[in-house]
């Protein structure tokens, strides 16, 4: 299967400095976007709020449970409820790329249970170009 994407973390408009989030977590922002920050020239666009995000590339060959995985292997659920009761929203997101017209994943039930622990929202956002084998 040709599938690709990746699973991120993103906290937006933390009451936290970029740095704080980044010492707490331990982690390294894949990007920062900053309010009033264009986002999109070809549009007019700029960003309305403040974001702290960082991504796990889905690598070839890798299902999504398994990007999913290595994400929340890395977060540890005091740090992530300390900065989630800063923000005004907090998300993990799915995010897939697929030839395919129909494709599914499944959740295992330690992720499933994880992301319950953690109390944040988890989103899956799937761009299916419907091709037919």
């Amino acid at each position: 299967m040709n599938l690709k994407g990746n699973c991120t973390i993103s906290f937006i408009d933390s009451s936290l400095t970029m740095d704080e989030l980044h010492n707490i977590l331990k982690i390294t922002p894949t990007k920062i976007i900053k309010k009033g920050q264009v986002i999109s020239e070809a549009i007019n666009k700029s960003a309305d709020s403040n974001k702290w995000m960082y991504k796990e590339v889905l690598n070839e060959g890798e299902e999504p449970s398994e990007v999913i995985t290595r994400l929340l292997n890395q977060l540890k659920t005091e740090n992530i409820q300390r900065i989630i009761q800063t923000c005004n929203d907090a998300v993990i997101g799915l995010y897939l790329n697929s030839e395919y017209g129909q494709m599914g994943f499944e959740l295992s039930a330690e992720n499933i249970a994880r992301l319950s622990e953690l109390k944040i929202r988890f989103e899956v956002h799937i761009l299916s170009l419907g091709k037919v084998d």
